[in-house]
């Protein structure tokens, strides 16, 4: 039997907290991508830089509470 942890990240604009333009099925790094709420500009590389920030913190998250109590703290 196998434990599943399903773990979903929204990336928000850093600027305002907004959310992000849809953007192609490929993107490429320098493509730029735009915020609806306010309009600012970043690379998708920074986009998915972001993106993957998050994902190592919530899975960093999960890990931890997974081991609490273990006694693996």
């Amino acid at each position: 039997m196998s434990d599943t942890t399903n773990v979903s990240i929204d990336v928000k604009c850093p600027s305002c907290g907004g959310d992000f333009e849809q953007f192609s099925a490929d993107p490429k790094p320098d493509d730029m991508i735009v915020c609806r709420g306010c309009g600012a500009k970043i690379r998708y590389a920074d986009f998915q830089a972001i993106a993957d920030n998050q994902v190592a913190e919530a899975l960093d998250k999960a890990i931890r509470d997974m081991l609490k109590g273990s006694g693996f703290e």
